[in-house]
């Protein structure tokens, strides 16, 4: 399903479409959210409007956002990253010899 679809108790907020199939969603904040797609496309979205958004050639293995403030994510060629949940820009970057 390509769709997000925010609800507060069982009725529906919001929905946005994406791209390709969601695979991970975490919680940032109060109606913030981080998403990751099929296609290795990750962002970040405040209730149904996108803050930002970032696509890598890789398959996402692992998203987690870090006290609402960061957003880690694990790729299958062993990158690992953090970024500010607000704008997307990269904090720290590192490279394992394995898949994370």
């Amino acid at each position: 399903d390509q769709a997000i679809r925010l609800l507060r108790y069982e009725d529906p907020v919001a929905q946005v479409t994406e791209t390709d199939q969601v695979i991970a969603l975490t919680r940032i904040a109060d109606q913030s959210y981080a998403f990751g797609l099929a296609n290795g496309t990750i962002g970040v979205y405040k209730a149904s409007s996108r803050l930002w958004r970032i696509k890598s050639k890789h398959t996402l293995n692992s998203l987690l956002s870090v006290q609402g403030k960061t957003l880690a994510s694990g790729w299958s060629d062993g990158s690992l990253s953090v970024r500010d949940v607000g704008t997307g820009a990269v904090m720290w970057r590192s490279h394992m010899d394995y898949s994370i």
